[in-house]
């Protein structure tokens, strides 16, 4: 540890540690301003995956500091694609992809999920669609439409075109290729014919049912400890509406903001809300997984990442829930010249998202040497 105050030595700070049932307190090492050092946390049966809690406080009980750190390395593991592949018919009107507990129908009229429903409760509504954030896109149009089939995977080709919704309003050619296995993973690939500017978000969409109540996530966070209710922490499940509707214009707030659902600055003393509490619908970074899950159940779509990736959920007017997940993103208002600049890419950019119909969080969680 370093010391980066400017006139405290770290005898002065109190040092509490916790690991499972275990605790204690330390005094904090003579170090003067700028010295490093180390601090000795008391044997025990340490184990791979163990979290130890850190608290820096100075005299008094504030609190200066915390560290969740993590025993061993950690890699996350998702299977990958597994037959035996979905069965894949069609007629005029639809094409039909059945797997072990879901089905997936795609309209021929324009190659997107007419409905998709998992072990018998409908949770997928649309999609996939192109995600641009900030880029305004006109509806899709199909151009052509391709299905074939592997040992493992059917795979459902879309090709087609957007117009992005400025200037002279620039035509955006996309190509999907949707690799569904047998047991729900969808991997979406896309590729854009185009160059569109000032993004805020490079990604894909779908649309799910409105019975979408929740979004649990996990994710490699910037810090190791943050509040419980804070929308950044790394792990969580976050309600998509409040426990209790008291925002009123001009009025103090009773609950905690990612509780909110109203925005008076944006959208002025009538905001009608609608759009879910900011817990909800926060753009979570680098997850390793995030899932939006169909109230009352365990049933959910589960995006998953080798924690590149980012997803969000966004509640719709007419309450069904589009979900996000993003190879890009970045933060065009913060034009302060000392963070991320809007997105840019090239013509032919490619790339892929995951996600998959299931009943949990977590695939294979390895602690120890890590793997890829």
């Amino acid at each position: 540890m370093k010391n980066w105050f400017n006139h405290t030595n770290l005898e002065e700070i109190k040092i509490a540690w916790s690991v499972g049932t275990a605790s204690g307190e330390l005094k904090g090492p003579n170090l003067v301003p700028g010295a490093a050092g180390t601090i000795t946390i008391p044997a025990r049966s340490w184990h791979n995956g163990d979290a130890l809690n850190l608290k820096f406080s100075r005299p008094g009980g504030l609190l200066v500091d915390e560290f969740n750190l993590r025993i061993g390395k950690r890699s996350r593991r998702f299977p990958g694609e597994k037959g035996p592949a979905p069965t894949v018919s069609e007629d005029a009107r639809f094409l039909t992809v059945r797997g072990s507990g879901f089905t997936m129908i795609f309209d021929q009229a324009t190659g997107l999920i007419a409905e998709g429903t998992f072990h018998g409760r409908r949770i997928l509504e649309s999609g996939p669609f192109l995600n641009l954030g900030s880029v305004a896109l006109s509806p899709w149009w199909l151009t052509d439409l391709r299905h074939s089939t592997t040992s493992e995977v059917a795979v459902i080709n879309l090709a087609g075109a957007y117009m992005a919704r400025r200037g002279g309003g620039e035509v955006l050619g996309v190509e999907f290729e949707i690799r569904i296995d047998g047991q729900g993973l969808i991997t979406t690939g896309y590729a854009i014919q185009g160059q569109p500017k000032d993004l805020s978000e490079v990604g894909i969409g779908y649309t799910l049912s409105s019975s979408i109540d929740r979004l649990t996530w996990e994710r490699n966070a910037l810090w190791s400890a943050y509040p419980p209710d804070h929308i950044g922490r790394p792990k969580g499940s976050a309600a998509r509406e409040p426990t209790a509707r008291t925002e009123t214009y001009r009025s103090e707030p009773r609950g905690p903001w990612s509780q909110g659902t109203k925005d008076f600055f944006l959208n002025g003393q009538d905001d009608p809300s609608g759009r879910g509490t900011n817990d909800f619908r926060s753009l979570k970074e680098n997850i390793w997984h995030a899932s939006c899950v169909l109230a009352g159940t365990d049933l959910r779509v589960r995006a998953e990442s080798d924690g590149t990736a980012a997803a969000r959920a966004e509640v719709l007017p007419n309450g069904k829930v589009q979900f996000y997940i993003d190879n890009l993103w970045g933060y065009p208002d913060l034009a302060w010249g000392n963070f991320r600049q809007p997105l840019a890419i090239e013509p032919g950019y490619k790339n892929s998202v995951r996600m998959r119909l299931t009943d949990t969080d977590y695939g294979s969680l390895l602690w120890g040497r890590e793997t890829r």
